[in-house]
C-alpha cells in the first residue's frame, strides 16, 4: 500500500495531473499514510480511494472486520481533504468532486472511503462523467507553491489489492485502471 501510494504521488509528480491509488479499509489505508503525509508536504494531487466497513457498523471503533479505531480521522490528518460517499447514486459525483479538490491549489492528497455495502448497491450508469476543467489560479505571493500551468486530467489508477467493486466502479465512471492483478 506504501508502495502504490508513492506511485500515485510519483505519477502526480511528473505528469503534474491526478495520480490516483485504491486501498482496501484498515490497516491497509494506514500502511499509505506514511506515504500520503509525503504527497501532502509536497502538495501532490493524490486520490487515495479506500474502502470502509458497511454503514451499520462504521465509527464505533469495535474493530468489526477490517474496521480501524478513528480510520476517517487519520485520513483527515493526513489529506488536503476527506470524502465519505453514504449512498451508491452519489459515488461517481464524490469521486468527481474528490479529484477536483486535489487538482484545486494548492494542490494535495485527497482520500475517498466508500463503505462496502455502498460499493454494492446497483446505480444507473451516468451518460458522461468528468471532473470538468479545473481553472487556472493565481499563486498566492506569500503561499509555498505557484500554480504554473493549468492540470491536465489523465488519470491512471495504480492499484495494489484494490476491490473488484472500486474497479467496477471507476470502470462506470471512464476512468481507466491498471492493475498489478488483471
Amino acid at each position: 500500500e506504501a508502495g502504490a501510494m508513492n506511485m500515485a504521488d510519483a505519477y502526480a509528480r511528473v505528469s503534474r495531473s491526478l495520480g490516483v491509488v485504491i486501498t482496501s479499509t484498515g490497516t491497509a489505508a494506514g500502511n499509505a499514510a506514511g506515504s500520503q503525509v509525503e504527497a501532502l508536504t509536497a502538495g501532490s494531487p493524490v486520490l487515495h480511494i479506500t474502502s470502509q466497513i458497511d454503514r451499520p457498523y462504521m465509527d464505533r471503533d469495535r474493530a468489526a472486520i477490517h474496521d480501524v479505531p478513528r480510520q476517517a480521522d487519520m485520513l483527515r490528518a493526513i489529506s488536503k481533504a476527506y470524502f465519505r460517499v453514504w449512498e451508491g447514486r452519489t459515488a461517481v459525483g464524490m469521486v468527481g468532486a474528490a479529484a477536483r479538490a486535489a487538482l484545486t491549489a494548492p494542490r494535495g492528497p485527497v482520500s475517498l472511503e466508500i463503505p462496502i455495502d455502498v460499493q454494492r448497491e446497483k446505480v444507473p450508469c451516468p451518460s458522461h462523467v468528468g471532473i470538468g476543467p479545473i481553472a487556472l489560479q493565481a499563486a498566492d505571493p506569500h503561499g509555498l507553491f505557484a500554480v504554473r500551468t493549468a492540470p491536465r486530467v489523465a488519470p491512471t489508477i495504480d492499484a495494489v489489492r484494490g476491490s473488484i467493486h472500486f474497479r467496477a466502479l471507476l470502470e462506470r465512471a471512464g476512468v481507466p485502471a491498471n492493475t498489478p492483478i488483471q
